[in-house]
């Protein structure tokens, strides 16, 4: 049996204050940490844009020229291998 008293000209109570707004999206940055965001701010990325980062990174670290052109063919290739379609972790196997 409910012993509250409800009237029907009563506004609506709400635990939520406007200062508390917080969009999920940051909540999400919060509680991620650094490493998280990282991840995050990858998977928001094109894939131009990702090849970008990841033949900007080859350079810095494969000094052999036969070697770097050798990897940043084979990326360009899983890369037409994607398309325009999102790079997704698993696709790699697939290629």
């Amino acid at each position: 049996m409910n012993t509250t008293a409800h009237h029907s000209n009563s506004p609506p109570v709400s635990n939520h204050l406007p200062s508390e707004d917080l969009p999920l999206r940051k909540l999400l940055e919060a509680l991620l940490g650094p490493e998280g965001r990282r991840k995050l701010a990858l998977r928001e990325l094109t894939n131009p844009e990702l090849l970008g980062l990841y033949d900007d990174d080859l350079v810095l670290r494969i000094h052999n020229a036969k070697n770097l052109k050798d990897t940043q063919t084979l990326l360009n290739h899983f890369m037409e291998f994607l398309g325009q379609y999102p790079h997704r972790w698993n696709w790699r196997k697939a290629f």
